[in-house]
C-alpha cells in the first residue's frame, strides 16, 4: 500500500509539473509542497484523479493536516467517475 501510495505521489506530482509548466509557471522541483495548489485547483476543476489524490492526502495527513472529513468529501466526488475511488472510499469513510 505504501509503495502503490508513494507512486501515486510521484505520479500526481509529475502531472503537477506539467501542469504549471503548460501554466507558464516555474517546475516542481522536488515532493514537496510547491505541487499542491495545482492539484487543489485540478480538484475544484472536477478532475477525478486531482480529487482521488489529494483526498487520500488529507485522510493520510501527507503534506496536508490530517482531515478524513475532507479526504472522504473529495474521494467521495472521485467515486462518482471512477471505480477505484469507490473502494477507496468504502475503504476509508465508511
Amino acid at each position: 500500500m505504501i509503495k502503490k501510495l508513494a507512486l501515486c505521489c510521484m505520479f500526481f506530482l509529475s502531472l503537477a509539473a506539467q501542469n504549471a509548466l503548460a501554466d507558464g509557471q516555474q517546475p516542481v522541483k522536488d515532493d514537496s509542497t510547491e505541487g499542491l495548489p495545482s492539484l487543489r485547483r485540478d480538484a475544484e476543476n472536477g478532475d477525478p484523479d486531482a480529487q482521488e489524490f489529494l483526498g487520500m492526502l488529507y485522510i493520510y495527513g501527507d503534506h496536508l493536516p490530517h482531515d478524513k472529513k475532507e479526504g472522504c468529501r473529495l474521494l467521495r466526488e472521485s467515486a462518482k467517475k471512477k471505480s477505484k475511488a469507490r473502494r477507496l472510499y468504502d475503504k476509508h469513510c465508511r
